[in-house]
């Protein structure tokens, strides 16, 4: 490339026509400037069986507020196909839970192209894996109040005296939230340049008649 550059700039200075304008040349150096590119690789988004295994590892009987919180996050984005935003964006009173069903109230967005909103609803299944229960579970541990303006899911602080956890004031962020899903995949023994936030949530339908079996 540097060669071709150099060889059509000096030919300016000469009183002839420029042999590196003609068309095979052209050719010759779009074809070696393609070949140096690197192919793009996306990132994965997380399987079924990956959101189970977080969900066992992060979401047992003896979990703390941290641990509950991934799980939660996992498990409800993934039934719910919600982005990131509309995740981390979602507060409290967003939420109603209701005998059959759990709806969460998702605000105007810029893809939104109403500006109205949507709702999201999501049914409960009969196993440790139910989005809806992990919600539950995490809004009861977290003390939080139903009818509250705040995010539903916030950093949290460590109290080293009573070895535990509670929610601190902001919400978590996109590169918090991508740490925390790093530090979980690494935990699981998966290669994390592998997958990426934006493509956490995103599965096939199939996939998600997998995760509500029975």
């Amino acid at each position: 490339m540097l060669t071709f550059c150099a060889l059509k700039w000096l030919h300016t200075f000469l009183l002839m026509n420029n042999p590196l304008k003609n068309e095979l040349c052209w050719n010759i150096m779009e074809s070696a400037k393609r070949s140096k590119c690197k192919p793009i690789t996306k990132k994965k988004p997380l399987s079924v069986d990956m959101i189970k295994e977080i969900i066992d590892r992060y979401a047992g009987p003896d979990c703390n507020l941290k641990e509950l919180r991934i799980a939660a996050i996992c498990s409800l984005g993934f039934a719910g196909f919600l982005r990131f935003d509309e995740v981390s964006n979602m507060s409290v009173k967003h939420l109603e839970f209701h005998e059959n069903y759990m709806s969460i109230f998702l605000p105007p967005s810029k893809t939104d192209v109403y500006r109205e909103g949507n709702i999201v609803y999501i049914n409960p299944i009969n196993n440790k894996y139910c989005p809806v229960d992990l919600t539950m579970r995490f809004v009861s541990i977290a003390g939080t109040d139903l009818k509250s303006d705040l995010p539903l899911f916030h950093r949290v602080i460590f109290h080293k005296e009573a070895n535990s956890y509670s929610l601190g004031k902001s919400g978590l962020s996109y590169t918090r939230c991508l740490e925390m899903l790093k530090n979980c995949l690494e935990e699981l023994s998966y290669n994390t340049k592998e997958f990426g936030l934006p493509y956490l949530f995103e599965l096939a339908p199939s996939a998600l008649i997998k995760f509500f079996a029975f």
